[in-house]
């Protein structure tokens, strides 16, 4: 792939995040990615990655903004750094406290898919 196709990879899949479309960022990563998750915990598989990304967005309503995606010229790697806003406990039904964090991703891709995403970013509220 190349540094514009990654970095558009990088992007869709964010997207697909953003819009809890499960469907949506299974489509962006390879059957075997690995997912760290910043929480020292990993998760194998496309499917556990898609189950984890969409319960955390519907238990606190997350959103990704202020995006910007970085790639190797190879397009093998890839850097997204951005805010986390979200509310604790939203699933629950409890207003929460809004939170606005900053957070990033490491991502190795392959095969035109994301095999490696490494999760980083502050768990602190403010």
């Amino acid at each position: 792939m190349t540094r514009e196709q990654s970095i558009a990879l990088v992007e869709q899949f964010l997207s697909a995040v953003n819009a809890n479309d499960g469907a949506g960022v299974e489509t962006c990563l390879h059957e075997d990615v690995v997912h760290e998750t910043g929480l020292g915990q990993r998760e194998f598989g496309s499917e556990a990655f898609r189950r984890s990304i969409v319960l955390r967005q519907a238990a606190t309503g997350e959103q990704i903004g202020d995006l910007v995606v970085m790639a190797s010229d190879d397009g093998t790697r890839a850097a997204a750094e951005f805010t986390r806003r979200g509310r604790e406990n939203a699933a629950a039904g409890d207003p929460g406290k809004r939170y606005s964090v900053p957070g990033g991703m490491f991502f190795a891709i392959e095969d035109g898919k994301i095999i490696r995403v490494s999760q980083y970013g502050s768990n602190q509220v403010r």
